[in-house]
Protein backbone atom coordinates (compact mmCIF):
# COMPACT_ATOMS: atom_id res chain seq x y z
CA UNK A 1 0.00 0.00 0.00
CA UNK A 2 1.07 3.45 -0.96
CA UNK A 3 -0.58 6.91 0.59
CA UNK A 4 0.34 10.37 -0.75
CA UNK A 5 -1.59 13.50 0.62
CA UNK A 6 -5.33 12.34 0.85
CA UNK A 7 -4.97 9.53 -2.14
CA UNK A 8 -3.98 6.25 -1.09
CA UNK A 9 -3.03 3.08 -3.71
CA UNK A 10 -3.77 -0.53 -2.42
CA UNK A 11 -5.22 -3.56 -4.01
CA UNK A 12 -8.78 -3.87 -5.01
CA UNK A 13 -10.60 -5.45 -2.65
CA UNK A 14 -13.35 -7.98 -4.01
CA UNK A 15 -16.15 -6.56 -2.82
CA UNK A 16 -15.42 -3.53 -4.70
CA UNK A 17 -13.88 -4.91 -8.07
CA UNK A 18 -17.85 -4.64 -9.64
CA UNK A 19 -17.25 -0.75 -8.94
CA UNK A 20 -13.61 -0.89 -10.57
CA UNK A 21 -14.81 -2.03 -13.41
CA UNK A 22 -17.66 0.20 -13.94
CA UNK A 23 -15.72 3.22 -13.30
CA UNK A 24 -12.82 2.05 -15.51
CA UNK A 25 -15.40 1.48 -18.56
CA UNK A 26 -17.10 4.85 -17.60
CA UNK A 27 -13.93 6.79 -17.83
CA UNK A 28 -13.04 5.35 -21.10
CA UNK A 29 -16.66 6.34 -22.32
CA UNK A 30 -16.32 9.61 -21.18
CA UNK A 31 -13.43 10.52 -22.63
CA UNK A 32 -14.53 9.38 -26.15
CA UNK A 33 -12.11 6.33 -26.41
CA UNK A 34 -14.71 3.76 -26.53
CA UNK A 35 -18.25 2.95 -27.51
CA UNK A 36 -20.07 1.98 -24.63
CA UNK A 37 -21.63 -0.74 -26.35
CA UNK A 38 -18.28 -1.71 -27.76
CA UNK A 39 -16.43 -5.29 -26.93
CA UNK A 40 -13.77 -3.02 -25.27
CA UNK A 41 -16.25 -1.52 -22.75
CA UNK A 42 -17.15 -4.88 -21.52
CA UNK A 43 -13.44 -6.02 -20.76
CA UNK A 44 -12.71 -2.85 -19.38
CA UNK A 45 -15.93 -3.78 -16.52
CA UNK A 46 -14.51 -7.25 -16.57
CA UNK A 47 -12.15 -6.04 -13.12
CA UNK A 48 -12.94 -9.75 -11.62
CA UNK A 49 -10.95 -11.53 -13.93
CA UNK A 50 -8.22 -8.18 -14.21
CA UNK A 51 -8.00 -9.09 -10.51
CA UNK A 52 -7.66 -12.58 -10.98
CA UNK A 53 -5.51 -12.97 -13.80
CA UNK A 54 -3.22 -9.73 -12.79
CA UNK A 55 -2.42 -6.96 -10.36
CA UNK A 56 -5.49 -4.77 -10.10
CA UNK A 57 -4.88 -1.96 -8.08
CA UNK A 58 -7.24 1.31 -7.34
CA UNK A 59 -6.74 4.98 -5.97
CA UNK A 60 -9.60 5.98 -2.78
CA UNK A 61 -9.55 8.57 -0.75
CA UNK A 62 -7.70 8.34 2.90
CA UNK A 63 -10.59 9.53 4.71
CA UNK A 64 -13.81 7.98 3.35
CA UNK A 65 -12.28 5.27 1.12
CA UNK A 66 -14.51 6.33 -2.06
CA UNK A 67 -12.69 4.84 -5.08
CA UNK A 68 -11.15 7.37 -7.28
CA UNK A 69 -9.44 5.03 -10.31
CA UNK A 70 -8.02 2.40 -11.26
CA UNK A 71 -4.43 1.04 -13.23
CA UNK A 72 -3.61 -2.94 -13.65
CA UNK A 73 -0.47 -4.27 -13.83
CA UNK A 74 0.03 -7.31 -16.04
CA UNK A 75 2.68 -9.52 -16.48
CA UNK A 76 4.84 -10.54 -20.02
CA UNK A 77 3.02 -13.21 -21.48
CA UNK A 78 -0.45 -13.04 -19.51
CA UNK A 79 -3.83 -12.50 -20.86
CA UNK A 80 -3.94 -8.33 -19.71
CA UNK A 81 0.38 -7.79 -21.35
CA UNK A 82 0.20 -6.71 -25.17
CA UNK A 83 3.80 -5.50 -25.61
CA UNK A 84 5.49 -6.18 -22.26
CA UNK A 85 8.98 -8.25 -23.05
CA UNK A 86 10.11 -11.10 -21.05
CA UNK A 87 12.03 -8.34 -18.51
CA UNK A 88 8.81 -5.69 -18.25
CA UNK A 89 6.07 -5.68 -16.78
CA UNK A 90 2.88 -3.48 -18.19
CA UNK A 91 0.97 -1.19 -17.40
CA UNK A 92 -2.79 -1.41 -18.51
CA UNK A 93 -6.06 0.74 -17.88
CA UNK A 94 -5.59 3.53 -16.43
CA UNK A 95 -8.52 5.34 -15.28
CA UNK A 96 -9.41 8.20 -13.35
CA UNK A 97 -13.30 8.63 -12.43
CA UNK A 98 -14.27 12.21 -14.36
CA UNK A 99 -16.19 13.51 -11.12
CA UNK A 100 -12.66 13.30 -9.58
CA UNK A 101 -9.69 14.72 -11.61
CA UNK A 102 -7.87 17.22 -11.53
CA UNK A 103 -6.88 16.11 -7.91
CA UNK A 104 -3.18 14.12 -9.30
CA UNK A 105 -5.58 10.87 -8.98
CA UNK A 106 -3.86 9.50 -11.67
CA UNK A 107 -0.14 10.45 -11.05
CA UNK A 108 -1.11 8.75 -7.70
CA UNK A 109 -1.94 5.49 -9.39
CA UNK A 110 0.90 5.85 -12.04
CA UNK A 111 3.60 6.02 -8.73
CA UNK A 112 2.06 3.67 -6.85
CA UNK A 113 1.97 1.12 -9.86
CA UNK A 114 5.73 1.93 -10.59
CA UNK A 115 6.37 0.93 -6.53
CA UNK A 116 4.89 -2.25 -6.86
CA UNK A 117 6.58 -3.00 -10.31
CA UNK A 118 9.93 -2.36 -8.46
CA UNK A 119 8.49 -4.09 -5.73
CA UNK A 120 8.05 -7.23 -7.48
CA UNK A 121 11.89 -7.41 -8.71
CA UNK A 122 10.80 -5.56 -11.91
CA UNK A 123 13.33 -2.83 -13.33
CA UNK A 124 11.34 -1.96 -16.55
CA UNK A 125 8.01 -1.14 -17.17
CA UNK A 126 5.96 -0.55 -20.61
CA UNK A 127 2.71 1.17 -21.44
CA UNK A 128 0.38 1.70 -24.49
CA UNK A 129 -0.96 5.13 -25.24
CA UNK A 130 -3.34 6.53 -27.67
CA UNK A 131 -2.05 9.95 -29.49
CA UNK A 132 -5.64 12.04 -27.87
CA UNK A 133 -4.50 10.96 -24.59
CA UNK A 134 -2.46 14.23 -23.98
CA UNK A 135 -2.46 14.32 -20.14
CA UNK A 136 -1.74 11.38 -19.96
CA UNK A 137 1.20 11.31 -22.25
CA UNK A 138 2.61 14.40 -20.45
CA UNK A 139 2.12 12.82 -17.07
CA UNK A 140 4.23 9.77 -18.52
CA UNK A 141 7.22 11.93 -19.39
CA UNK A 142 7.04 13.69 -16.46
CA UNK A 143 7.91 10.63 -14.39
CA UNK A 144 10.27 9.00 -16.91
CA UNK A 145 8.63 7.34 -19.64
CA UNK A 146 10.36 7.12 -22.76
CA UNK A 147 8.67 6.92 -26.36
CA UNK A 148 9.28 3.82 -28.47
CA UNK A 149 8.40 4.56 -31.89
CA UNK A 150 10.17 1.37 -33.27
CA UNK A 151 7.51 -0.94 -30.64
CA UNK A 152 4.50 1.39 -31.94
CA UNK A 153 1.69 -1.17 -32.68
CA UNK A 154 -1.65 -1.14 -34.63
CA UNK A 155 -5.05 -2.64 -33.22
CA UNK A 156 -8.17 -0.65 -34.86
CA UNK A 157 -5.86 2.59 -33.92
CA UNK A 158 -1.80 2.98 -33.67
CA UNK A 159 -0.77 2.54 -29.89
CA UNK A 160 2.26 4.62 -28.97
CA UNK A 161 4.55 2.65 -26.38
CA UNK A 162 6.59 4.15 -23.54
CA UNK A 163 8.48 2.47 -21.40
CA UNK A 164 10.03 4.00 -17.96
CA UNK A 165 13.43 1.98 -16.21
CA UNK A 166 13.84 1.73 -12.64
CA UNK A 167 16.57 4.65 -11.29
CA UNK A 168 19.64 2.97 -10.05
CA UNK A 169 19.90 3.18 -6.12
CA UNK A 170 22.64 5.86 -5.37
CA UNK A 171 25.90 5.12 -4.65
CA UNK A 172 28.12 5.53 -1.61
CA UNK A 173 29.50 8.69 -2.98
CA UNK A 174 26.04 10.05 -2.93
CA UNK A 175 25.36 8.42 0.26
CA UNK A 176 28.91 10.86 1.48
CA UNK A 177 27.74 14.16 -0.01
CA UNK A 178 24.14 13.57 1.38
CA UNK A 179 24.86 13.23 4.46
CA UNK A 180 28.47 14.82 5.05
CA UNK A 181 29.97 13.53 8.57
CA UNK A 182 31.57 16.38 10.97
CA UNK A 183 35.12 14.58 10.51
CA UNK A 184 36.44 12.05 9.03
CA UNK A 185 39.15 10.16 10.45
CA UNK A 186 41.39 7.42 8.17
CA UNK A 187 41.79 3.94 9.10
CA UNK A 188 44.24 2.04 7.03
CA UNK A 189 42.54 4.31 3.73
CA UNK A 190 39.40 3.44 5.29
CA UNK A 191 37.26 6.39 6.23
CA UNK A 192 35.41 6.80 8.83
CA UNK A 193 32.89 9.57 8.96
CA UNK A 194 31.79 10.65 12.65
CA UNK A 195 29.24 13.08 13.75
CA UNK A 196 29.08 13.07 17.36
CA UNK A 197 25.97 10.69 17.12
CA UNK A 198 23.67 13.59 15.22
CA UNK A 199 23.26 11.05 12.53
CA UNK A 200 23.91 7.58 11.87
CA UNK A 201 23.50 7.88 8.04
CA UNK A 202 26.83 10.51 8.60
CA UNK A 203 28.76 8.14 10.79
CA UNK A 204 29.20 5.81 8.53
CA UNK A 205 32.38 3.95 7.05
CA UNK A 206 33.45 4.25 3.31
CA UNK A 207 35.79 1.11 2.85
CA UNK A 208 37.63 1.11 -0.78
CA UNK A 209 40.54 -0.38 -0.34
CA UNK A 210 41.57 -3.73 1.58
CA UNK A 211 43.63 -4.03 4.47
CA UNK A 212 46.29 -6.50 5.84
CA UNK A 213 44.73 -6.66 9.25
CA UNK A 214 40.93 -7.08 9.03
CA UNK A 215 40.37 -7.03 13.03
CA UNK A 216 42.33 -4.65 13.86
CA UNK A 217 40.88 -2.30 11.29
CA UNK A 218 37.69 -2.87 12.63
CA UNK A 219 38.46 -2.65 16.33
CA UNK A 220 39.85 0.49 15.84
CA UNK A 221 36.87 1.99 13.52
CA UNK A 222 34.76 0.85 16.71
CA UNK A 223 36.90 2.44 19.41
CA UNK A 224 36.30 5.80 16.99
CA UNK A 225 32.83 5.17 17.45
CA UNK A 226 32.72 4.66 20.95
CA UNK A 227 34.66 7.75 21.68
CA UNK A 228 32.32 9.66 19.39
CA UNK A 229 29.07 8.63 20.64
CA UNK A 230 27.51 11.34 22.50
CA UNK A 231 25.91 10.18 25.78
CA UNK A 232 22.13 8.94 25.50
CA UNK A 233 19.56 10.55 27.50
CA UNK A 234 18.07 7.52 28.66
CA UNK A 235 20.75 5.35 30.69
CA UNK A 236 22.17 2.12 29.24
CA UNK A 237 20.86 -0.91 30.34
CA UNK A 238 23.13 -2.78 32.64
CA UNK A 239 24.47 -6.47 31.45
CA UNK A 240 22.47 -8.50 33.51
CA UNK A 241 22.50 -12.33 33.71
CA UNK A 242 19.88 -12.48 31.06
CA UNK A 243 21.65 -9.55 28.57
CA UNK A 244 24.79 -10.44 27.59
CA UNK A 245 27.28 -8.43 26.05
CA UNK A 246 27.96 -10.13 23.04
CA UNK A 247 30.00 -9.55 19.80
CA UNK A 248 29.08 -6.91 17.36
CA UNK A 249 27.33 -7.53 14.67
CA UNK A 250 29.92 -6.19 12.16
CA UNK A 251 32.90 -8.40 14.23
CA UNK A 252 30.59 -11.54 14.11
CA UNK A 253 30.49 -10.89 10.20
CA UNK A 254 33.74 -10.60 9.95
CA UNK A 255 34.93 -13.62 11.77
CA UNK A 256 32.31 -15.90 9.82
CA UNK A 257 34.20 -14.59 6.46
CA UNK A 258 37.36 -15.49 7.92
CA UNK A 259 35.85 -18.71 9.04
CA UNK A 260 34.79 -19.34 5.73
CA UNK A 261 37.67 -19.09 4.09
CA UNK A 262 39.88 -20.74 6.00
CA UNK A 263 41.31 -24.15 4.33
CA UNK A 264 39.81 -27.17 4.80
CA UNK A 265 41.31 -30.30 5.93
CA UNK A 266 40.98 -33.13 3.16
CA UNK A 267 38.94 -35.95 4.35
CA UNK A 268 40.65 -38.98 4.97
CA UNK A 269 39.75 -41.72 2.50
CA UNK A 270 39.05 -45.44 3.58
CA UNK A 271 41.48 -48.31 2.44
CA UNK A 272 40.23 -49.95 -0.69
CA UNK A 273 39.70 -47.10 -2.34
CA UNK A 274 35.58 -46.20 -2.87
CA UNK A 275 34.49 -46.89 0.56
CA UNK A 276 31.17 -45.04 1.98
CA UNK A 277 32.97 -42.14 4.60
CA UNK A 278 30.81 -41.22 7.18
Amino acid sequence: MSAAGHVVVRAARDDELAAVGALTARAYVADGLVDARHWYADELRDARTRAAQATLLVAVDATTDDLLGTVTLAAPGTRYAEVARADEVELRMLAVDPARRGAGVAEHLVRGALRTAVAGGARDVVLSTLDPMTAAQRLYARLGFVARPERDWTDEVTMRVRTWHAPSAPGVDVEVATWPPLRTVDVDGWRVGLSRGVTRRASSTVAPCAVADLPSAVDRVEALYRADDVPRRRPRQPVGPRRRAGPSRLRRRVAHRRARARPRPAPARASGGRGRHR
